[in-house]
């Protein structure tokens, strides 16, 4: 398995257990206009949901700068450990 497909594996786990829906499906080119439920409090859990799951954090500007969900997953793939 590749890093990116593992990295994505994960992410998509965060993201179902915060939306509290198993058979969601992420994209890399999703953003929070993509996800039915995605608001500002749904953002912030996110973000600390996968700075849990993949052991790093994120600088405000970073999380500030987020297009879509495959830029959340470039800088974990930058800096997790997979």
């Amino acid at each position: 398995m590749t890093r990116d497909l593992l990295a994505h594996e994960r992410l998509t786990m965060v993201f179902r257990e915060s939306f509290d829906d198993p058979a969601l499906v992420i994209k890399d080119e999703y953003d929070a206009t993509s996800v039915p439920g995605w608001d500002s409090l749904m953002h912030i859990n996110l973000i600390v949901g996968i700075e849990e799951e993949f052991g790093i954090s994120f600088s405000t500007a970073e999380i500030a700068g987020f297009k879509n969900i495959g830029e959340v997953k470039s800088v974990i793939l930058q800096r997790a450990t997979l």
